[in-house]
């Protein structure tokens, strides 16, 4: 399930992390370029998603979905 997450503030904030995706129980923050663009429909539904999952907590940050491909889980391939 995509919803909507609180991105980090500040001057160097990431909107870009605007996103989060319940993945097996656990969010995990999801990076999309123009990312109310390319997600925002996605909100409260169930989703494919294929990207690379990074993990950026040698930089204070956390693990990232860097998204390559959304569906809807419901739509017909």
């Amino acid at each position: 399930m995509l919803r909507p997450g609180d991105p980090p503030l500040g001057p160097a904030g990431r909107a870009a992390l605007a996103y989060v995706l319940e993945v097996e129980g656990r969010p995990v923050q999801v990076y999309a370029a123009n990312v109310e663009a390319v997600l925002g429909r996605f909100v409260d539904r169930a989703v494919v998603a294929t990207g690379k999952l990074v993990d950026l907590s040698g930089e204070g940050l956390g693990e990232e979905l860097w998204l390559a491909f959304i569906r809807d889980a419901t739509a017909e391939e």
